[in-house]
């Protein structure tokens, strides 16, 4: 029995709902998933991509089993205009209906206004002159914290070959290349957004940076007066 899925445009956003989060093409998958991918690729290619904006994306609902990101970038062959200038991720709280998946453009400076949190671990990693990734060396700045907090990912693609640094194969390599190096023996990286732009730099790496997301201040509490 098939199960439901659909894609389509909310205003400026490419929306999906799925039953559960999309595999990668190098993973066995049943066919809704592949069908899934195409017509998210088909209406993201009609998707204005302006000057001084990336691609966010956002998934709600289970993670799955494997690298959430991994869902929001399983359909190779996203179109490149949207990946030229860098791409934001973030896991929002779960949904009611299974997997959604939702894309549209914001702003940069939006992204680098942002405060990303205390920095835990950089990590360069190094570049062939192939464009292929070597293992990284992180240096840990602090411990990871405890708790629900999560953590944030922010890659910066150095600039100089922007038509290689600008595709999601390496994005993708990038990705699982940095969750391997970042990850503590035994335990997980519990990452709750990513951001990747590109910046000025050493072309033959790439800089990532681990950063704690901060805890949203409590809201104050409203105190009724007190009658005269």
């Amino acid at each position: 029995m098939p199960l439901f899925w659909s894609v389509e445009r909310d205003r400026d956003a490419v929306v999906a709902i799925c039953p559960e989060p999309l595999r990668a093409p190098g993973i066995t998958r049943p066919a809704w998933m592949t069908h899934c991918a195409e017509a998210i690729r088909e209406e993201l290619r009609l998707l204005p991509a302006p000057a001084g904006t990336l691609l966010a994306a956002t998934q709600t609902g289970d993670r799955g089993d494997v690298a959430w990101e991994t869902s929001l970038l399983s359909h190779r062959g996203l179109p490149l205009a949207h990946v030229e200038e860098g791409l934001r991720f973030a896991l929002l709280p779960a949904a009611e209906r299974g997997v959604e998946l939702r894309y549209r453009r914001a702003p940069v400076a939006a992204a680098e206004a942002a405060e990303p949190g205390a920095a835990i671990a950089r990590l360069r990693v190094p570049l062939t002159p192939r464009y292929e990734l070597e293992p990284g060396e992180p240096t840990w700045l602090a411990a990871l914290p405890d708790g629900r907090d999560g953590l944030s990912l922010h890659a910066h693609f150095t600039e100089g070959a922007a038509e290689v640094h600008g595709s999601v194969e390496l994005i993708e390599a990038l990705l699982e290349r940095a969750r391997a190096d970042l990850t503590p023996a035994g335990g997980a990286l519990d990452l709750r957004a990513i951001e990747l732009t590109f910046a000025p730099g050493d072309p033959a790496l790439l800089a990532v940076e681990l950063r704690a997301i901060p805890e949203p201040e409590p809201e104050p509490e409203v105190t009724e007066p007190t009658p005269a």
